[in-house]
């Protein structure tokens, strides 16, 4: 059993397209959103992606540093083992602007 947990600040919007797995648990709050997923099995050796998009509600130039994702399990010794990703930076896009605007 693995819980993959992921914080999205508010400052990003959360896209509701999730591929084939979906998180188990949304949370919502004034500061961001929480997601969790559980992957109730994983083979020795298998790897899982779970992809989902994100846009940034930057209007200007500038970046914005996400926050690591962190895993974690219970070992068969029943030790609860925690890893975490690397953080992502999201750079904003640049405006185009056409003449005449």
């Amino acid at each position: 059993h693995l819980k993959v947990k992921d914080f999205l600040p508010s400052s990003v919007k959360l896209h509701d397209d999730f591929g084939t797995l979906k998180p188990s648990k949304i949370e919502q709050s004034d500061k961001g959103v929480r997601l969790t997923w559980d992957v109730l099995t994983l083979e020795p050796g298998e790897e899982r992606i779970i992809p989902y998009k994100v846009d940034t509600k930057l209007h200007s130039l500038g970046k914005l540093l996400l926050p690591n994702a962190v895993v974690q399990f219970r070992e068969k010794n029943n030790k609860e083992t925690v890893n975490s990703s690397n953080k992502l930076t999201i750079y904003a896009p640049k405006e185009e602007h056409h003449l005449g605007e």
